[in-house]
């Protein structure tokens, strides 16, 4: 993993540090920095649901925003938008059909 302690955004009270590492796409996973940064918990819940990297040692990777499961994370560069809005609204009657 790449640590970089970003001096342009601390301050003297405050550490931010960015992270980038490569995952595997078929099975990205990463451990958790909770027991070194504990409210990195719902950062890396959201991370989880958008992108699909699982955080081991992550004490619940429950849902935080999203209201259903995606088959593919849908901030990952591999989800089909324009799929999943045809499934999504294919079943929607037009305004058209509907009965006056």
């Amino acid at each position: 993993p790449y640590m970089q302690n970003d001096d342009e955004y601390t301050d003297r009270q405050k550490l931010h540090i960015i992270l980038k590492t490569p995952l595997p796409r078929d099975e990205p996973r990463f451990k958790t920095v909770i027991g070194l940064f504990p409210n990195a918990e719902p950062y890396e819940r959201e991370i989880h649901e958008f992108f699909g990297i699982d955080f081991e040692g992550h004490p619940r990777l429950t849902p935080l925003l999203l209201e259903r499961d995606y088959e593919v994370p849908p901030f990952r560069k591999d989800f089909d938008t324009r799929k999943y809005v045809a499934e999504l609204l294919d079943s929607v009657p037009p305004i058209e059909t509907k009965k006056k």
